[in-house]
């Protein structure tokens, strides 16, 4: 019995591993009500992913350093800074704790952190693999005010709470 324990932890651990992030994109949207989108994004992602013997078996941790998300606006990328805190909560992280198969993608059950919280989310996602290679593309939203971070106005102008984010996300095997 322990021999075939063994057997079947060593056939897991052969056909897991890790894989190698290769370029990406992290895209957030939200809105100034009355006024315009607001669209910053970053490339500048760190992933440490594993794979186990299908996809519903991927875990790790995938991080961009919050000062990196950039928009069309520098000076709204300031204040956006400001209120995110990111010159003490230097990183935004999600952990991966599971993947369920829907009928055409993915759901992904992940822990995010933002300016020092950490929630639950749920992200819907299509998963494309082959022998050499893993895209992840999916969507999930956030409340600014889930993660202290106060909703920006000015003036009449107020930020949408809600927050869109998009990630595209490319792997080696």
């Amino acid at each position: 019995m322990f021999k075939l324990f063994i057997i079947a932890l060593t056939s897991t651990l052969l056909s897991a591993g890790a894989l190698t992030f290769t370029q990406g994109t992290i895209k957030a949207h939200t809105e100034v009500f009355g006024d315009s989108a607001i669209d910053p994004f970053t490339t500048q992602i760190t992933s440490e992913l594993t794979l186990g013997t299908d996809l519903t078996q991927l875990h790790g941790t995938i991080s961009i350093p919050s000062i990196s998300l950039k928009s069309e606006n520098e000076g709204r990328d300031e204040h956006m800074h400001e209120a995110m805190h990111s010159d003490t909560q230097k990183l935004i992280s999600v952990r991966i704790n599971s993947v369920k198969k829907l009928q055409n993608n993915y759901q992904i059950a992940a822990d995010l952190t933002l300016n020092g919280v950490t929630k639950a989310i749920v992200s819907v996602a299509n998963i494309q693999e082959d022998t050499a290679a893993l895209v992840l593309d999916g969507n999930f939203t956030i409340n600014m005010t889930d993660y202290n971070i106060e909703q920006p106005s000015m003036l009449f102008f107020t930020v949408r709470n809600a927050v869109d984010v998009h990630y595209n996300l490319k792997y080696k095997k």
